[in-house]
C-alpha cells in the first residue's frame, strides 16, 4: 500500500519528487499513530470520519452529470462466468483483508459491538467500492476503466459545474490518503501484536522502529515496475488473500471445533 501511494503522487501529483520521500513522510505519520496506541488512532478515525463522508458524499453528487447509461450496455454479454472471477477479486480487496482485525479484538472493552462494528463497517466499505466501481464504468466506459491505473482518480478531473468548479481530484487524494493512514496503521499494530506474542514481549513500542524501516525499504523495492505489479496482483494477489483470510481462518476454527469436541468427550470419560 506504502507503495501505492508513492507510485501514485509521483506519476499523478507529483512527478519530480522522488518516491523514497513520499513513502518516508507518509510512513513516519503512520508510525507516529502507531506508537500513540490503538485508541488514539480509533479516536482520530471518529474525527476524521464525517470529512471523509462528506467528501465522499460531494464527489458522487458532483459526478452524476457525467454519467452516460449506454456505457453499461450490453450487460452480461458474455454470460455470468466472467463475473465470478471479478467477484473473488472484488471479494479479496474488499473483505478478506478484515482478518487483520481478529488480531485486534482481544484489546476491544466491548466485543460484541466491536462484532457488529465490524460487519457494519465491512458492508458500508463495500458499498462504497461498488458505487465508485458503477460511477467509474457509468462514465468511462468498461475498456476504459480497466486500462486506467487510478480511474477514480480520474474520475474527479471530469468534474465540470459551470467552467468553476472543476479539477478537485485532490478531493479523492484526501480520501485515499485518509483510509490508506488507517489500514497501514492497523497493518503495523497487527505484526507489531504477532511478533510481541510469538516471542513473548512485555512491550512492543520498541519494534516500532525496526518495522518501519522495513516498510519503507519494502514500498521501495516491492514492485520493480508497474506491469510486475499488475500481473502480481492479476495471478498471485487472489489465491494469497484466500490463503490468509479465507482458508487458514477456516482451518483454525474447525481445529477449535474438533478441540472441543474432544474435551467433552474427555471430560464425560472422566466423569
Amino acid at each position: 500500500m506504502l507503495y501505492d501511494l508513492g507510485n501514485f503522487l509521483t506519476t499523478q501529483m507529483m512527478p519530480e519528487t522522488p518516491m523514497q520521500a513520499v513513502n518516508i513522510l507518509f510512513a513516519l505519520i503512520v508510525l507516529m499513530g502507531v506508537r500513540l496506541g490503538l485508541e488514539t488512532v480509533a479516536r482520530s478515525a471518529e474525527l476524521l470520519f464525517p470529512l471523509f463522508i462528506l467528501l465522499y458524499t460531494a464527489f458522487v453528487v458532483l459526478i452524476v452529470s457525467n454519467i452516460k447509461l449506454e456505457n453499461i450496455q450490453p450487460m452480461l454479454e458474455k454470460g455470468v462466468g466472467p463475473i465470478w472471477s471479478a467477484a473473488l477479486s472484488f471479494i479479496s480487496i474488499a473483505f478478506l483483508t478484515h482478518i487483520v482485525f481478529l488480531m485486534i479484538f482481544p484489546f476491544v472493552d466491548q466485543p460484541d459491538q466491536a462484532r457488529r462494528a465490524f460487519l457494519t463497517g465491512g458492508l458500508i466499505g463495500g458499498l462504497v467500492l461498488v458505487v465508485l466501481i458503477v460511477l467509474a464504468v457509468l462514465v468511462f466506459g468498461p475498456d476504459l476503466t480497466a486500462r486506467n491505473i487510478y480511474p477514480s482518480y480520474s474520475l474527479a478531473k471530469k468534474i465540470n459545474i459551470g467552467n468553476f468548479l472543476q479539477r478537485i481530484e485532490a478531493i479523492m487524494a484526501a480520501m485515499w490518503f485518509i483510509s490508506l493512514f488507517f489500514r497501514l496503521a492497523l497493518y503495523m499494530q497487527s505484526i507489531m501484536i504477532a511478533i510481541s506474542q510469538i516471542f513473548n514481549l512485555k512491550d512492543d513500542r520498541p519494534l516500532i522502529f525496526p518495522i518501519g524501516m522495513i516498510l519503507i525499504v519494502m514500498s521501495v523495492i516491492i514492485y520493480p515496475n508497474v506491469p510486475y505489479q499488475q500481473s502480481w496482483d492479476a495471478k498471485i494477489w487472489t489465491p494469497f488473500s484466500l490463503s490468509m483470510g479465507l482458508f487458514l481462518p477456516l482451518l483454525l476454527l474447525c481445529m477449535h471445533g474438533i478441540r472441543k469436541i474432544w474435551s467433552k468427550k474427555k471430560t464425560g470419560t472422566e466423569g
